[in-house]
């Protein structure tokens, strides 16, 4: 399995490990990640059994081809619906702390894999896709998310890239 919030890869036994402690086991169908213990829902053994034998993906990757394919009038599509967006010239991908005070832009990633810098990241709801505001940049960075204001220092605002609007 890999983590959808942190991609850490692991097991579905290392991941039921986790959860050894918790009361609910017996009830719960959930899959905690042994890095981030964010709980995931597991993989049916239908999606499973068609990752496993899905023969175009392994061809693709084999030739080195990336989800490219030509339509019937000859012209290159792409079946990856995030192949064929790019980055607008105005819209530029920067640190948190980069931006101007009072200037809002939407989280894209975060740039660690620290379990510690994760969770308190967690806990303050940044999330790509989360529209913030930086409020102050010094002493702390205070920023904005929804209608909650949260102070992170230099380094962890730092790993939260954000682009501009």
């Amino acid at each position: 399995m890999k983590c959808s919030l942190c991609g850490f890869e692991f097991s579905e036994s290392e991941g039921r490990s986790v959860c050894e402690g918790c009361v609910l086991l017996k009830n719960c169908s959930l899959i905690k990640c042994p890095r981030c213990h964010f709980e995931l829902v597991p993989e049916s053994e239908v999606t499973q059994w068609r990752e496993r034998f899905d023969f175009r993906k392994k061809l693709n990757a084999f030739w080195g081809r990336r989800g490219k394919r030509k339509n019937c009038e000859g012209a290159v599509t792409s079946e990856d619906p995030g192949m064929g967006k790019t980055l607008n010239e105005n819209k530029k991908i920067i640190p948190l702390p980069d931006l101007k005070v009072g200037e809002r832009a939407e989280v894209v990633r975060i740039g660690t894999r620290d379990r510690y810098s994760l969770r308190k990241m967690i806990a303050m709801g940044v999330f790509p896709k989360t529209e913030i505001e930086l409020v102050q940049k010094f002493p702390s960075c205070v920023f904005r998310i929804g209608q909650s204001q949260f102070s992170a220092d230099q380094e962890l605002a730092s790993l939260i890239y954000v682009q501009t609007r």
